[in-house]
């Protein structure tokens, strides 16, 4: 394991339910890619709620 997620799973107390939490949250904040145009895309996020305009 890297010194990084160790550090993580230190911060979580190595328990879970915050690792369960940790998890949930970074599915809902991922940018996601949306093809606005052959070969063209666009970041979205998904907390947002709304998908970017295809007019532009």
């Amino acid at each position: 394991m890297c010194f990084n997620c160790d550090g993580g799973l230190g911060w979580l107390r190595d328990s879970p339910e915050p690792l369960a939490a940790a998890i949930t949250f970074s599915r809902g904040t991922t940018w996601q890619r949306v093809l606005i145009h052959p070969g063209v895309f666009q970041m979205c996020s998904p907390t947002r709620g709304r998908h970017p305009s295809r007019s532009s």
